[in-house]
């Protein structure tokens, strides 16, 4: 069991440098630039792509290869770094248990030593509550915000 979660994080270091490598993360800095005009829009599109990311790497690496493409961009349009990155860590903890690819998951069902489809029924109910919890999140950044404002990180 150990082998298979060791060998899963080597594949995702892999893929992290491959991505690199190949100009991933300019391409992705493209597909973005669309969406700059509502920071909405904007951190949608940055959760998308991050939960796509996160069901294919662990969650520093997808960091590491998204964050210095799209943080600038996003205190660009004033986009809260905060916010930023509490829905950049909302949805790349979601993109790890997004079937068919998520790290998580796998490792989470094979210590269970349950497949797929039988752990699919009761899953997808919490994967929708997470959904909608990070659409709240990027709809009303006072959500995030709350507590770091009242304990003086943010003004």
């Amino acid at each position: 069991m150990t082998a298979v979660v060791v060998f899963l994080l080597a594949v995702a270091t892999i893929f992290q440098y491959l991505m690199g490598v190949t100009g991933v993360p300019l391409l992705l800095g493209e597909i973005l630039r669309p969406l700059e005009s509502a920071q909405w829009l904007f951190l949608l599109g940055v959760a998308l792509i991050t939960m796509v990311f996160g069901m294919v790497l662990e969650g520093l690496p997808a960091a590491v290869v998204l964050i210095p493409v799209v943080f600038p961009i996003a205190t660009r349009i004033g986009i809260n770094p905060i916010h930023f990155d509490i829905v950049q860590t909302a949805a790349v903890g979601i993109g790890l248990f997004l079937p068919p690819m998520g790290v998580g998951l796998l490792m989470a069902l094979k210590f269970a030593e349950v497949s797929v489809g039988e752990h699919a029924r009761g899953y997808w109910p919490y994967v929708l509550a997470l959904l909608i919890g990070l659409m709240l999140i990027i709809c009303l950044p006072e959500l995030s915000l709350m507590i770091p404002r009242s304990a003086g990180f943010v003004r």
